[in-house]
Parts: structure tokens; sequence; C-alpha cells
């Protein structure tokens, strides 16, 4: 089963550009409500901030709310733009360039990070159709989340 973090990054990652408080809108709840799904204190979604989300992104509820069964992507809107990161050039960066740079963000990333990319790249495995996404899934929970540790104290 997919973390609730890793599920709400899969659901960031739909929309480039769609920020924690975008959600937290859609959603009907508070900024810090998002913040705990994203941190992980909060493992399941509430039914109907779950419902509003999954219309809004075309997502199955029992999954995002849960993380029972799959996603189950359907388009409701136009297509967002490739999140396919460029290199300096403009062009595909090297598979070797993503890898290393991967690693470096994990090193610095909390276990907790490093459980939901891991995660991440085990739908990956499964289902590369869905690679784009989970690609940026992965880059917003290293870049938001991965260089902190929400453990106390």
């Amino acid at each position: 089963m997919v973390s609730l973090s890793a599920r709400v990054a899969m659901l960031l990652a739909r929309k480039p550009g769609f920020r924690p408080a975008d959600l937290a809108r859609v959603c009907k709840v508070s900024t810090a409500s998002v913040a705990d799904w994203q941190s992980g204190k909060t493992k399941s979604m509430k039914s109907e901030a779950a419902r509003l989300a999954a219309a809004h992104f075309g997502c199955d509820q029992n999954w995002l709310s849960h993380g029972i069964g799959e996603p189950q992507w359907r388009d409701v809107a136009a297509p967002a733009p490739d999140p396919t990161p460029t290199s300096m050039s403009g062009g595909p960066p090297s598979v070797g360039a993503l890898i290393e740079r991967l690693g470096h963000l994990l090193q610095a990333a909390n276990p907790q990070t490093r459980g939901a990319v891991a995660g991440l790249l085990g739908q990956y495995a499964q289902d590369p159709a869905q690679g784009l996404h989970i690609a940026h899934a992965i880059e917003l929970l290293l870049r938001e989340g991965g260089n902190h540790d929400p453990s106390p104290g």
C-alpha cells in the first residue's frame, strides 16, 4: 500500500504548479491538514476531502483516502504539460545524470521520504505508463519533504 504522503505527491504531480494550498482549497480543509498528509502525520484522508480531491484529480476515492486498490486515473480536464525534466541544454538529461541527482537528494532525505520514493519506484516498475507522473511525484517529495526530519526533538 502506498502511503498517504506518496498519494498526495502523486496528486500534485498530476497538475504541475498546483500547490498544497490549492489542494487545501479543493478539499475544503486547512493548509495544516494538507501538511499533515504530506508529512505522514495523518495516515488517511477523511471521506469528504477524498471525494472532492478524487473528483478534481480524476482518481479513485478509496485509493486516495485509504490506499485501497489502484488510482484508476481518468481525464478530468486538458492534459497537463509534460513534466519531463530537461538538461541545461534544453534536451532530456541522461539516465545517469538523473540517477546521480536522485541519489544526492535521497541522501539528504528523511527515512519516511525515502520509503515513499521507494514505493513510487515500485509503482513505476508495475506500471511504466505512469512514469512521468511518478517521476514528478518523486521530485515533489524530495523537494518539499525530503530535507527535514519530521520526528520530534
